[in-house]
């Protein structure tokens, strides 16, 4: 579950602190994503939150500058976990949409059907046998359950925090 997180943002921008102009052109924009506990390789939504301030303020940057165009529709973010590019497209609502492309996923432990059906306070047989109980990252870890329909899934009581078997697993799955 990934709800009610704050995460915060810091960009190095060119310039600050001993980051070179070319640097960030070949990287991205230095940024690095904080929850309250920790530092975090990788956030959707601050990714794509800080990716679309930046494309403002360039844009602004740009309308001040007569004459001068700069290519706003994709900007680069150098995370923790690598170089993460975000597209934008203005549609013709005036709405702009923002396109991230992720690091490659890492798969990780197949984990114990029983074990997670145990830990979510459901029956086995409420997971779908489809597809492997996995974690996977693009950055961060997650652990994909395939709940074979909707209601089960509303009835799911994760454990907070999780269980020192299912921590062990995350730290090895990389």
């Amino acid at each position: 579950m990934n709800i009610k997180h704050s995460r915060r943002s810091f960009l190095q921008t060119a310039g600050a602190a001993g980051v070179a102009a070319a640097d960030e052109r070949e990287q991205g924009v230095k940024v690095r994503i904080f929850v309250p506990e920790e530092e975090i390789p990788f956030g959707g939504h601050p990714t794509l939150g800080t990716a679309m301030v930046l494309r403002n303020l360039r844009m602004e940057k740009a309308k001040s500058r007569a004459g001068q165009t700069e290519d706003e529709s994709s900007v680069a973010l150098d995370l923790k976990v690598g170089k993460v590019p975000v597209d934008f497209r203005e549609e013709t609502s005036g709405n702009v949409f923002g396109e991230m492309h992720q690091v490659e996923p890492v798969f990780g432990t197949v984990h114990d059907r029983d074990m997670i059906a145990a830990l979510l306070y459901l029956s086995p047989s409420d997971i779908s046998s489809d597809a492997p109980i996995q974690s996977l990252s693009t950055g961060l870890f997650f652990i994909i359950v395939p709940i074979k329909n909707l209601s089960t899934l509303r009835r799911t009581v994760p454990l907070r925090p999780p269980p020192k078997t299912i921590l062990n697993a995350w730290s090895s799955a990389g």
